[in-house]
């Protein structure tokens, strides 16, 4: 079912009472609609204010599914994965677990605290549109074997929109709802919590203001969680959204701007290496490897970088061989003022706690660093070569001895500090090692370590929809 009402608030945003659906509160409706590829209905909706109104309000697009299961997926791109339904742990930036928390949990998957629905429970997640990586918002059904997908613009006259998901798991229930503007109430999302004061405000509407509701909505047969994922990234292509690219700073001219700032703000000269940061204290203000720049910067700079940055690159690989290598052949994750440190949060003096993401980055961008350097017929020094097949070897070590990468590893004891990441399946843990191909010691052993981070493919269905008055 679906229906437009409206939200009075008390306020900026706290509400006055229950939602009205719009009939009589002096506004009207027009609507029309169109159907368009793969069995989407368009729909352009104007809404006319005849007269003003006293209170902040906020008018809302409700989309009310009925018959509905909590083992329902709910998604929104980049904010919602079956809704968010894991054990959740309150954790300041940057969140990780314990060693004992990391135990405890072992093959549980385990977030922060982020919008999410309960998994027993009813519940309500409010997000703003700039929470998504694309303006859309639906929901996979196992039982039913269905898929459902709106897809809206980014903002109306009113501003940008929220999203809400409401469960109502007792009348078997939930509203998918767009509001117009984005009221978040009392609370809203902030880093890693969900108790951060709303400053979200409805508006006044105003006798003779229009408001516009574009969007598209499609119902489609669904076999599976990837069979649905796939049909978004599908539909997502046929929005018809703006996606040229801004053109307003030629390329050449920033690059310049960021080589003159390294040089001058960011080299480290006792050292003598490039620093990720200009900050004055704390440990990570000179060196971390991968994950904010370390190993990573000096890329661009052998590439396209002037005499200097060229010189100050090869000796930063000097710097990383010469200071950053332990005896496993990983690299630590952090150096500041002449000592290594470790990436465990809780205790970084630890310098043999290192994320095997950030030795994923340093391989990966080193070893295009000494192919770009082949291929323009330079020699490779030795401790270059030899320390990346050092650190190509060790994840295959590492690999061999455990079983998989973990999230953190222990220099030390080659073995995995924290479990629970999916840091092999990401793109740098794949690429990397694919790369490193050309440099390991040991060819055939890296082998089992490829086939485990690179994606199984699946054959799929073709799409499928069924007709919109069917339940």
């Amino acid at each position: 079912m679906k229906y437009f009402s409206v939200m009075r608030y008390t306020g900026d945003n706290i509400p006055s009472g229950e939602e009205q659906i719009i009939g009589n509160q002096g506004i009207t409706v027009e609507e029309s609609t169109e159907q368009v590829d793969f069995s989407g209905l368009r729909t352009n909706t104007v809404l006319s204010i005849r007269g003003n109104q006293p209170e902040k309000s906020a008018i809302r697009l409700v989309f009310e599914e009925e018959e509905w299961d909590s083992d329902n997926y709910v998604f929104a791109p980049a904010a919602l994965y079956n809704g968010n339904r894991f054990r959740s742990l309150p954790k300041e930036y940057a969140p990780m677990l314990t060693a004992k928390e990391a135990q405890r949990f072992s093959g549980e998957t385990v977030i922060t605290d982020v919008p999410r629905l309960n998994k027993d429970e009813s519940g309500c997640v409010q997000l703003s549109v700039g929470d998504l990586s694309f303006p859309c918002v639906g929901y996979y059904c196992e039982k039913k074997k269905t898929g459902f997908l709106l897809f809206f613009e980014q903002k109306n006259e009113l501003g940008n929109f929220g999203i809400t998901v409401e469960e109502n798991l007792e009348e078997k229930t939930t509203k998918f709802i767009l509001s117009a503007p984005c009221v978040r109430t009392p609370y809203k999302y902030g880093m890693c919590t969900t108790k951060q004061k709303s400053d979200d405000s409805g508006v006044k509407l105003k006798k003779g203001g229009m408001v516009t509701f574009s969007f598209t909505q499609y119902r489609f047969v669904c076999e599976s969680v990837t069979e649905f994922l796939r049909t978004f990234f599908t539909l997502r292509q046929k929005q018809g959204l703006p996606s040229s690219h801004p053109d307003k700073i030629p390329w050449e001219y920033a690059f310049r701007l960021i080589e003159d700032k390294y040089n001058r703000r960011n080299w480290e000269e006792e050292y003598s290496f490039y620093k990720s940061s200009e900050a004055e204290s704390g440990i990570y203000r000179q060196w971390q490897t991968g994950w904010v720049g370390g190993a990573m910067n000096t890329l661009p700079g052998l590439i396209l970088g002037n005499s200097e940055t060229k010189e100050k690159s090869r000796k930063t690989l000097d710097f990383i061989f010469d200071k950053l290598q332990h005896k496993s052949g990983f690299l630590y994750g952090v150096f500041c003022g002449g000592k290594t440190y470790g990436d465990d949060f809780f205790n970084a003096e630890n310098p043999d706690i290192v994320m095997s993401r950030k030795n994923a980055d340093a391989l990966y961008y080193i070893a295009k660093q000494l192919l770009f350097l082949k291929k323009q017929g330079e020699k490779i020094p030795g401790k270059w070569d030899q320390g990346l097949r050092k650190i190509a070897d060790a994840f295959v070590s590492y690999y061999e001895n455990n079983g998989k990468i973990s999230q953190l590893i222990d220099l030390e004891k080659g073995k995995p500090y924290v479990y629970g990441s999916s840091s092999k399946t990401t793109p740098s843990r794949s690429f990397s090692i694919r790369t490193a191909l050309l440099f390991t010691s040991n060819d055939t052993q890296v082998k089992p370590l490829l086939s485990s981070c690179e994606p199984k493919t699946v054959t799929l269905p073709p799409f499928r929809t069924y007709p919109y008055d069917q339940p």
